[in-house]
C-alpha cells in the first residue's frame, strides 16, 4: 500500500482561475452535455456536481472509492443511480496541468467527449490560468509493483462485456471447439462470406509489463523476447483459428487496454503489420466495439434476407393456393350451371305432368256425362221385378 506524504518540493495546491464552460456531446450516451469547471477551496479535491433539474445536486467525489466500472469508460458513483462516466479526458487534463482543486458542474451523467482527447479541456484551463492555494499538495508514493488482474485471464472479462452487449444472444460462443479440436475464446457467428470469426483474448501481458518497466540493455532484451512470443502467438492464432470453409479468413486479437493498443502501435509498428498480414488484426476495446457493430448490422441484413425469402415463399405457397382454388370455384360454377340445366328440365317435366294429369281428369268427366242413369237399390229390389 502507498502512503501519503509530502513532496520534497513542496509544491502547493492549485486550482482554475476561472470558470470555464464546455459544451458537448458524451461518446457512449449520444447525449448533449453541458459542463462548467469551478474554481475549488484546498483540499476539496475533484468533485462533480449533478443536477437534475429540480434544484437537488448530487455531489460526486473522484476518488478511487467511487469507481463503479471501467469496462469501456471510467464510471464514478452508482451505475443504476447518480453517475459520472467517462472521465478519463478530463482526469487526464487536470493532472497535466496541476490542478488539485476544481468544481465539476454537470447536467448529464457523461463528461463530452470534444475532440475526443484532453486538448480541448488543457486549452481551456492553460487560457484561464491558475491559482496557487495555502496548502501543501499529497501525493502516494507506490512502494511496490501494482497490477490488476481480473479472474486470472486479463481481458476475458472485458471482451464478453462487449460482445455480450453488443451482439443478439445467438450471434456467439464461448470457448467454442472447432474442427481441428482446438478451443477458440469466442467465436462470433457470421454467415459466409466471411464466416465465422474467431477472437482471441490471450495477449501476452506478461512479457509486454517486462519489456515496458525494464531498463537500458535489460529492456532491449526483453522487447526482444516479447516480440518473439507476440510472433508465435499470432502465428499459433493463425494456425489454430484460421480453418478454410470453417472460419473467416482473419483472427482477431483482444487487447484490453488502449494505453498498451496505442503504445504497441507505436513501438512496435513491424510487428502489428506482420500479424495483419497472417490474417490476424489487432484490437482494442474502442476498435473492437466499432467491429462488433458492423457484425450486428451484418447479421440483422442476414436476418432481414432471411425473412424475405421467407416471405417470398409463402407468397409462391399462396399463389398456388389461389390456383387451385380457382379451379375450384370453376368446377363449382359448372356444377351449378349443369344443376340449373337439371332444374329447368324437372319443371319442365313436372309442367308436362300437370297437363298430363289435367287431361286425363277431362277424360273422365266426359265419359262419365254419357253413361245410362244410375239404379237405386229400391228399384233393384226382388219386390219391385215384375212377376211371370
Amino acid at each position: 500500500m502507498g502512503d501519503f506524504k509530502d513532496t520534497s518540493v513542496a509544491k502547493q495546491q492549485q486550482t482554475i482561475g476561472a470558470s470555464i464552460g464546455f459544451r458537448g456531446v458524451g461518446v457512449h450516451s449520444g447525449s448533449a452535455v453541458e459542463m462548467t469547471l469551478h474554481p475549488a477551496d484546498a483540499n476539496t479535491g475533484i468533485v462533480f456536481h449533478l443536477g437534475n433539474g429540480s434544484g437537488r445536486v448530487r455531489e460526486i467525489a473522484a476518488v478511487s472509492a467511487n469507481v463503479s466500472s471501467t469496462d469501456l469508460a471510467t464510471v464514478v458513483g452508482e451505475p443504476g443511480g447518480p453517475h459520472v462516466a467517462t472521465i478519463e479526458h478530463l482526469m487526464a487534463a487536470l493532472y497535466a496541468m496541476d490542478v488539485d482543486n476544481v468544481i465539476v458542474e454537470m447536467d448529464g451523467g457523461e463528461i463530452p467527449i470534444m475532440d475526443g482527447c484532453s486538448t480541448a479541456f488543457v486549452e481551456a484551463i492553460d487560457e484561464a490560468g491558475l491559482v496557487s492555494q495555502l496548502a501543501a499538495r499529497r501525493h502516494i508514493r507506490v512502494l511496490k509493483p501494482v497490477r490488476v488482474e481480473m479472474g486470472g485471464a486479463f481481458g476475458e472479462v472485458q471482451l464478453r462485456r462487449l460482445v455480450e452487449d453488443r451482439l443478439p444472444a445467438d450471434g456467439y460462443s464461448w470457448q467454442h471447439t472447432l474442427s481441428n479440436r482446438h478451443r477458440a475464446d469466442c467465436l462470433i457467428h457470421l454467415p459466409h462470406p466471411p464466416g465465422p470469426v474467431v477472437v482471441d483474448s490471450k495477449f501476452p501481458l506478461e512479457g509486454w509489463l517486462t519489456q515496458r518497466d525494464a531498463e537500458g540493455r535489460e529492456r532491449d532484451l526483453a522487447a526482444k523476447a516479447f516480440a518473439s512470443d507476440m510472433r508465435k502467438h499470432v502465428g499459433d492464432i493463425a494456425a489454430k483459428y484460421l480453418i478454410p470453409g470453417e472460419t473467416a479468413e482473419g483472427a482477431l486479437l483482444f487487447v484490453p487496454s488502449e494505453a498498451i493498443y496505442a503504445e504497441l502501435h507505436a513501438t512496435q509498428a513491424p510487428l502489428v503489420e506482420e500479424a495483419a498480414r497472417m490474417g490476424v488484426y489487432i484490437v482494442s476495446p474502442s476498435t473492437l466495439w466499432a467491429v462488433l457493430g458492423t457484425m450486428r448490422a451484418l447479421m440483422q441484413d442476414v436476418r432481414i434476407r432471411a425473412e424475405a425469402r421467407r416471405i417470398q415463399d409463402e407468397v409462391k405457397r399462396m399463389g398456388t393456393e389461389v390456383g387451385r382454388l380457382d379451379t375450384r370455384v370453376a368446377k363449382l360454377k359448372k356444377h351449378f350451371s349443369d344443376m340449373q340445366d337439371d332444374v329447368r328440365m324437372i319443371d319442365i317435366t313436372t309442367e308436362k305432368i300437370v297437363r298430363a294429369s289435367e287431361r286425363m281428369a277431362a277424360v273422365e268427366l266426359e265419359e262419365a256425362a254419357g253413361a245410362p242413369p244410375a239404379v237405386s237399390l229400391a228399384e233393384a229390389s226382388p219386390a219391385s221385378l215384375p212377376r211371370a
